[in-house]
């Protein structure tokens, strides 16, 4: 991970900050469900992230908000890509926040390395050595929108729009995370290829299969190696879909995601349906930070989890 940072130049190393922007960093190691032609399989993930929660500045702006895409959106690109039996792939970019540069207009942002983290560094680049501070950590002055800053997610996006844009694709006003391009062979003929943007996983659907390896080879020129999945089975931010496109049919489902959400929260017991009134009783202490950010979590997955997969 650091030396995939060091790469591409998202951080520099100095001996102090000309301003009060400075924030912690933590090294978070988490287990993540892979999905390729091979199945599912769970890896380690590590990702150095910028303590967000701590950052007190936004951008100019004052907003650091990020659209995704509606699942009504996507939900009708897909019934429209069965009923005309259109291509269908999705793209995960790599690292995507790390590809955006922080605004030149606003001030320098900075970040500590702990001693650990700081050690690791020096063994990837030496020189920087003569920036460890007295208790071990390292000062860096922020060159990239690094994971947990409040405005990585927008910076982001503005990045993708301008690309896409530039690539002759319209955005829509009524989702702005939909975009479409038009390519006119004839009065009779033309392709089509639109675009569903969630963050960095990309649903794209096309009646020309060359038009969606053309975008991706533009893509990769910028943006380097994408994940693919271009299988009648695939996976789309937290559904399995599976395609038979000999009867035109197409199947949503969010089994993984509420395997993974009953393992992450531990849940093994059932409860009976419907609950009685004692389920609004009030017993024990009030929950800690973390409990209460478990639970606000395990509100939010469960929220999405019931808005999600059914598209009526």
């Amino acid at each position: 991970e650091l030396q995939n940072l060091k790469n591409k130049n998202c951080f520099t190393p100095v001996q102090r900050a000309n301003n009060s922007h400075i924030i912690p960093s933590s090294m978070l190691i988490t287990e993540k469900t892979v999905h390729d032609q091979n199945g599912s399989r769970n890896i380690a993930k590590g990702r150095l992230t910028a303590l967000g929660n701590m950052q007190d500045w936004l951008p100019i702006n004052n907003t650091s908000y990020a659209p995704t895409v509606f699942p009504m959106t996507y939900n009708l690109m897909l019934q429209m890509a069965t009923q005309y039996d259109m291509e269908v792939e999705v793209i995960d970019f790599n690292q995507a926040f790390i590809h955006s540069e922080l605004s030149k207009n606003e001030e320098d942002k900075f970040m500590i390395l702990n001693a650990e983290l700081a050690n690791y560094y020096i063994q990837l680049d030496p020189e920087s050595k003569k920036f460890i501070r007295n208790d071990g950590s390292m000062l860096v002055k922020l060159n990239k929108a690094i994971y947990g800053l409040k405005e990585s997610a927008q910076l982001w996006f503005n990045n993708l729009t301008n690309t896409l844009k530039s690539l002759g694709f319209e955005q829509s006003e009524n989702d702005l995370c939909l975009f479409t391009k038009y390519n006119i062979i004839s009065n009779i003929e033309a392709t089509i290829i639109q675009l569903c943007i969630h963050v960095d996983d990309v649903l794209i659907i096309s009646n020309n299969k060359n038009e969606i390896q053309k975008l991706k080879e533009e893509l990769t020129k910028i943006y380097g190696t994408l994940k693919v999945q271009s299988e009648d089975n695939f996976h789309y931010i937290g559904q399995n879909i599976v395609r038979d496109r000999e009867n035109f049919k197409t199947t949503i489902d969010q089994k993984s995601f509420i395997l993974n959400l009953l393992k992450q929260f531990n849940i093994k017991d059932k409860s009976n349906m419907p609950s009685n009134d004692s389920i609004l009783e009030s017993t024990g202490e009030l929950l800690n930070d973390d409990k209460l950010h478990q639970y606000r979590s395990l509100i939010m997955s469960t929220l999405y989890l019931s808005n999600t997969t059914r598209a009526d």
